[in-house]
């Protein structure tokens, strides 16, 4: 019942929050500046589809998940989110050609940067599902959300414009909120950053299952 109250919750104050700050960007912002970003949305699309792979739901969907798992996906993802943020960098100058705006090429390496953002999210994102923790998602989602659209208000009126719709949009919107609820999760659930030997002495940082330990003073 509780899962319920906090999805509906969920759901209800985000369509919400963002029909206020959608409104609120509208009358400062110009279509010029939704279209300078909405030219890189089909980027932002196909290398999102890349980026997640699939693996959240296999994640939720495999009946026994291990530390390995969990591990394997994380550093999976966050190369390839750091190696597509660097092919989109590169390319964004070839972008601007192709739109004949050299404004785009600025805007589109800050845009992108949503891709490394999101891809420390994927295994808190899946975790948080699997284990049906609906309140913490619904506070970290909310509290992206509200921190997304008063950093691109603020930004637009301070006359930034579309750079104000990207932080709103792309950087800090609701979709990261599981980057934040990674430090929920790991003060329910000891999640943390462990360095081990592995694969011939190989020393690589691994997300460990383990009880929180105190501090020692």
């Amino acid at each position: 019942a509780r899962g319920l109250l906090w999805g509906t919750l969920s759901n209800g104050a985000q369509q919400v929050l963002t029909l206020v700050f959608g409104i609120w960007l509208a009358r400062m912002l110009t279509p010029d500046d939704y279209g300078m970003v909405g030219q890189l949305a089909i980027f932002s699309l196909i290398a999102a589809t890349i980026q997640e792979s699939g693996f959240t739901a296999a994640l939720t969907n495999r009946p026994t998940v291990e530390h390995r798992d969990y591990n394997a996906v994380f550093w999976f993802c966050l190369p390839l989110s750091v190696t597509l943020y660097a092919v989109l960098f590169a390319a964004a100058p070839l972008i601007a050609v192709f739109f004949k705006n050299e404004e785009i090429t600025a805007l589109a390496r800050y845009l992108f940067l949503s891709f490394i953002i999101s891809g420390l999210g994927i295994v808190p994102s899946a975790r948080l599902f699997k284990s049906m923790r609906v309140r913490e998602r619904t506070l970290s989602n909310l509290t992206a959300l509200v921190v997304s659209g008063v950093a691109g208000i603020v930004l637009a009126y301070r006359g930034f414009a579309y750079w104000g719709l990207a932080t709103n949009a792309g950087v800090c919107d609701r979709e990261h909120g599981d980057v934040l609820a990674f430090r929920r999760l790991a003060s329910h659930v000891g999640v943390g950053f462990q360095t081990g030997a592995r694969d011939g002495g190989v020393q690589q940082l691994a997300l460990a299952d383990q009880p929180a330990q105190p501090r020692e003073q």
